[in-house]
């Protein structure tokens, strides 16, 4: 029996078993994986208890958060993102970082744009008096659209967060890292890898022997 038997099922990634067969040993394997995923899959089936699972979706979502080609966060936070809520032990600092009310401040522009063009439009009668009322309008509707944008996606991540498990953050982690890897190279799939591999390894709580 190889090392890798105890810990193979389901949850697998695709191509990983035939990749860690050629490895002769876990730690091995942990040192030579390129791939962020397939190394958040092994701290996973190592992880022995909620806080050592709690730490890995923390560690691992923050690197695919890092990493994410857009710089603003998503409009409704993923699973990933929901994770690091979960597990935080700051809830209040990550909740500033996924829920930033400049994301709902950005989806509104357009509306209020679209609103302001409008009211220049229906109002040019009056002259130099429609840019006025128009400014005026254009920003009650961009504040207003902001604070109703943003109290959905609060009431979105509660309603997700009374359901929310290991189970939901692990594969929202690794399917974020894995979509990170697929659209890597090389060089940038090892640096992922690299960088969830020293951030699982610093609280010295993975035991590889």
């Amino acid at each position: 029996m190889s090392w890798l038997d105890p810990l193979l099922d389901e949850t697998a990634p695709a191509d990983f078993a035939q990749w860690a067969q050629s490895q002769p040993s876990l730690k091995a394997a942990w040192s030579a994986c390129d791939r962020a995923d397939w190394l958040f899959w092994l701290a996973a089936q190592i992880a022995r208890d909620d806080r050592e699972r709690k730490y890995l979706a923390v560690a691992g979502a923050y690197v695919a958060r890092r990493v994410r080609k857009r710089r603003l966060a998503p409009l409704f936070p993923t699973d990933a993102d929901v994770a690091v809520l979960w597990a935080s032990s700051v809830p209040r600092a990550d909740t500033i970082e996924v829920l930033s009310p400049i994301v709902a401040f950005v989806a509104a522009s357009p509306f209020a744009f679209a609103a302001m063009a409008g009211l220049v439009v229906a109002l040019q009668a009056l002259g130099n008096l429609v840019w006025p009322i128009a400014m005026t309008t254009f920003m009650i509707v961009w504040l207003s659209l902001t604070m109703l944008i943003q109290r959905v996606r609060i009431r979105r991540v509660r309603a997700r967060l009374h359901s929310f498990d290991w189970a939901a953050a692990r594969s929202g982690v690794s399917s974020a890292l894995a979509q990170r890897a697929r659209g890597a190279t090389a060089a940038q799939r090892q640096a992922l890898a690299n960088e969830l591999r020293a951030a699982i390894e610093e609280p010295g709580w993975l035991r590889l022997v």
